[in-house]
Protein backbone atom coordinates (compact mmCIF):
# COMPACT_ATOMS: atom_id res chain seq x y z
CA UNK A 1 0.00 0.00 0.00
CA UNK A 2 3.00 2.46 0.98
CA UNK A 3 4.42 1.47 -2.23
CA UNK A 4 1.24 2.72 -4.23
CA UNK A 5 0.93 5.98 -2.48
CA UNK A 6 4.36 6.58 -2.91
CA UNK A 7 3.98 5.82 -6.73
CA UNK A 8 1.12 8.08 -7.11
CA UNK A 9 2.92 10.90 -4.98
CA UNK A 10 6.09 10.69 -7.62
CA UNK A 11 3.54 10.75 -10.40
CA UNK A 12 1.74 13.85 -8.97
CA UNK A 13 5.14 15.59 -8.04
CA UNK A 14 6.51 14.60 -11.84
CA UNK A 15 3.46 16.79 -13.50
CA UNK A 16 3.41 19.79 -10.98
CA UNK A 17 7.22 19.94 -11.94
CA UNK A 18 6.67 19.99 -15.49
CA UNK A 19 3.67 21.95 -15.31
CA UNK A 20 5.80 24.85 -13.34
CA UNK A 21 8.71 24.35 -16.27
CA UNK A 22 5.86 24.72 -19.15
CA UNK A 23 4.94 28.05 -17.08
CA UNK A 24 8.51 29.23 -16.94
CA UNK A 25 9.25 28.23 -20.44
CA UNK A 26 5.86 30.58 -21.34
CA UNK A 27 6.83 33.77 -19.13
CA UNK A 28 10.69 33.36 -20.18
CA UNK A 29 8.98 33.74 -24.07
CA UNK A 30 7.06 36.59 -23.13
CA UNK A 31 9.77 38.45 -21.98
CA UNK A 32 11.72 37.85 -24.75
CA UNK A 33 8.59 38.80 -27.30
CA UNK A 34 8.02 41.20 -25.25
CA UNK A 35 11.81 42.90 -25.81
CA UNK A 36 11.38 42.10 -29.85
CA UNK A 37 13.14 38.64 -29.30
CA UNK A 38 11.10 37.13 -31.82
CA UNK A 39 12.84 34.03 -32.55
CA UNK A 40 14.14 33.46 -29.38
CA UNK A 41 10.82 33.54 -27.68
CA UNK A 42 9.41 30.98 -30.51
CA UNK A 43 12.13 28.78 -28.79
CA UNK A 44 10.78 29.48 -25.39
CA UNK A 45 7.22 28.27 -26.47
CA UNK A 46 8.04 25.45 -28.48
CA UNK A 47 9.70 24.57 -25.30
CA UNK A 48 6.65 25.16 -23.03
CA UNK A 49 4.83 22.80 -25.69
CA UNK A 50 7.15 20.04 -24.88
CA UNK A 51 6.28 20.02 -21.57
CA UNK A 52 3.12 20.29 -22.26
CA UNK A 53 1.45 19.53 -25.55
CA UNK A 54 -1.90 20.71 -24.95
CA UNK A 55 -0.96 24.39 -23.62
CA UNK A 56 -3.36 26.53 -25.51
CA UNK A 57 -1.23 29.38 -24.15
CA UNK A 58 2.00 28.23 -25.41
CA UNK A 59 0.11 27.38 -28.73
CA UNK A 60 -1.36 30.74 -29.25
CA UNK A 61 1.93 32.88 -28.21
CA UNK A 62 4.07 30.43 -30.60
CA UNK A 63 1.56 31.73 -33.62
CA UNK A 64 2.36 35.26 -32.19
CA UNK A 65 6.13 34.73 -32.32
CA UNK A 66 5.47 32.82 -35.76
CA UNK A 67 3.78 36.16 -37.28
CA UNK A 68 5.77 38.24 -35.64
CA UNK A 69 8.74 36.80 -37.89
CA UNK A 70 6.47 36.71 -41.15
CA UNK A 71 6.32 33.09 -41.14
CA UNK A 72 2.51 33.71 -42.04
CA UNK A 73 2.38 29.77 -43.04
CA UNK A 74 3.36 28.81 -39.57
CA UNK A 75 1.27 31.44 -37.60
CA UNK A 76 -2.01 30.29 -39.72
CA UNK A 77 -1.26 26.84 -38.31
CA UNK A 78 0.02 27.22 -34.97
CA UNK A 79 -3.24 29.25 -34.64
CA UNK A 80 -5.54 26.64 -35.97
CA UNK A 81 -3.99 24.27 -33.41
CA UNK A 82 -5.62 26.54 -30.68
CA UNK A 83 -8.69 26.52 -32.31
CA UNK A 84 -9.01 22.65 -32.00
CA UNK A 85 -7.47 22.81 -28.64
CA UNK A 86 -9.64 25.97 -26.93
CA UNK A 87 -12.47 25.36 -25.35
CA UNK A 88 -12.97 29.55 -24.78
CA UNK A 89 -14.78 31.03 -27.49
CA UNK A 90 -13.21 33.97 -27.16
CA UNK A 91 -9.80 32.52 -27.61
CA UNK A 92 -10.76 30.52 -30.35
CA UNK A 93 -12.45 33.61 -32.32
CA UNK A 94 -9.19 35.43 -31.67
CA UNK A 95 -7.27 32.47 -33.01
CA UNK A 96 -9.40 32.62 -35.75
CA UNK A 97 -9.05 36.19 -36.40
CA UNK A 98 -4.99 36.04 -35.96
CA UNK A 99 -5.51 33.30 -39.23
CA UNK A 100 -7.32 35.87 -40.85
CA UNK A 101 -4.25 38.06 -40.49
CA UNK A 102 -1.73 35.95 -41.19
CA UNK A 103 -3.47 34.33 -44.61
CA UNK A 104 -4.07 38.27 -45.43
CA UNK A 105 -0.29 38.73 -44.95
CA UNK A 106 -0.14 35.50 -47.26
CA UNK A 107 -2.43 37.54 -50.04
CA UNK A 108 -4.75 34.54 -49.68
CA UNK A 109 -7.84 36.97 -49.42
CA UNK A 110 -10.50 33.98 -49.91
CA UNK A 111 -8.78 32.14 -47.35
CA UNK A 112 -8.80 35.25 -44.88
CA UNK A 113 -12.36 35.98 -45.39
CA UNK A 114 -13.43 32.84 -44.12
CA UNK A 115 -11.15 32.77 -40.92
CA UNK A 116 -12.30 36.90 -40.02
CA UNK A 117 -15.97 35.09 -40.11
CA UNK A 118 -15.57 32.28 -38.22
CA UNK A 119 -14.12 34.98 -35.74
CA UNK A 120 -17.35 36.94 -36.13
CA UNK A 121 -19.58 34.15 -35.51
CA UNK A 122 -17.91 33.81 -31.98
CA UNK A 123 -17.85 37.21 -31.33
CA UNK A 124 -20.06 39.62 -33.33
CA UNK A 125 -19.00 42.86 -31.42
CA UNK A 126 -15.38 42.84 -32.60
CA UNK A 127 -14.75 45.67 -34.60
CA UNK A 128 -11.47 44.92 -35.66
CA UNK A 129 -12.08 41.18 -36.86
CA UNK A 130 -15.06 42.98 -39.12
CA UNK A 131 -13.14 45.66 -40.19
CA UNK A 132 -10.30 43.16 -41.10
CA UNK A 133 -12.83 41.56 -43.02
CA UNK A 134 -13.90 44.74 -44.88
CA UNK A 135 -10.23 45.20 -46.18
CA UNK A 136 -9.99 41.27 -46.75
CA UNK A 137 -13.12 41.71 -49.08
CA UNK A 138 -11.84 44.97 -50.76
CA UNK A 139 -8.16 43.14 -51.46
CA UNK A 140 -9.72 40.14 -52.92
CA UNK A 141 -11.83 42.43 -55.22
CA UNK A 142 -8.91 44.58 -55.89
CA UNK A 143 -7.05 41.29 -57.13
CA UNK A 144 -9.94 40.18 -58.83
CA UNK A 145 -10.32 43.09 -61.03
CA UNK A 146 -6.46 42.96 -61.24
CA UNK A 147 -6.29 39.56 -62.77
CA UNK A 148 -9.43 40.18 -64.88
CA UNK A 149 -6.89 43.14 -66.85
CA UNK A 150 -4.31 40.40 -66.55
CA UNK A 151 -5.99 38.30 -68.66
CA UNK A 152 -7.74 40.53 -71.38
CA UNK A 153 -4.17 42.21 -72.12
CA UNK A 154 -3.19 38.52 -72.77
CA UNK A 155 -5.96 37.31 -74.55
CA UNK A 156 -5.11 40.48 -76.59
CA UNK A 157 -1.70 39.64 -76.77
CA UNK A 158 -2.44 36.23 -78.45
CA UNK A 159 -4.79 38.29 -80.72
CA UNK A 160 -1.92 40.59 -82.06
CA UNK A 161 0.27 37.74 -82.55
CA UNK A 162 -2.57 35.86 -84.58
CA UNK A 163 -2.70 38.91 -86.62
CA UNK A 164 1.20 38.85 -87.06
CA UNK A 165 1.00 35.53 -88.58
CA UNK A 166 -1.46 36.02 -91.47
Amino acid sequence: MIKYILSILTIVISFSAQAQEEKQHIRDGNKLYEAGKFDEAESSYSAALQKNTQSVKAEFNLGDAFYKQKKYAEAAEQFQKVVEHAADGELKANAYHNIGNSLLESEKYDESIKAYKEALKLNPKDDETRYNLAYAKKKLQQQQEQEKKDDEKKDDEEKKDDKDKD
